[in-house]
């Protein structure tokens, strides 16, 4: 194996005072205005992940919280990314490479299943 780095600039907060915490470090960047991508049947088409960064745009939002398993949160990147890269969708479906940029709206996952591990990574 060759040496390697990574960075996961992740908080992760558990226990019964984890909403407050999450509460506690939004306020600190100055969080107004949400967007809520949750569970149900919530299956990630082009056009649902365009509208929903759409939306997070028009109505300026700042973060994006994906309340369920893995696909939920793994939407919320998504869109989260999308508000900022309105053309990578085009990109990842034409088979073109799609920057691992931080340059996207904050993003908190609420892990309702416990799944993937999609709630410990950025990306």
């Amino acid at each position: 194996m060759q040496p390697f780095t990574i960075n996961q600039p992740t908080q992760i907060s558990f226990g019964p005072d984890a909403l407050n915490q999450i509460c506690a470090a939004l306020k600190q960047k100055d969080v107004a205005k949400a967007l809520l991508v949750y569970g149900g049947n919530t299956v990630p088409t082009p056009e649902r992940l365009h509208d929903a960064a759409d939306l997070a745009v028009k109505e300026e939002v700042q973060v994006v919280f994906g309340i369920g398993g893995s696909l939920c949160m793994d939407m919320s990147k998504a869109v989260a990314y999308g508000a900022k890269h309105p053309d990578f969708l085009e990109k990842m479906y034409g088979g073109q490479e799609v920057s691992n940029s931080e340059d996207r709206l904050l993003v908190v996952t609420v892990p309702t299943y416990p799944s993937g591990g999609s709630e410990t990574d950025a990306n």
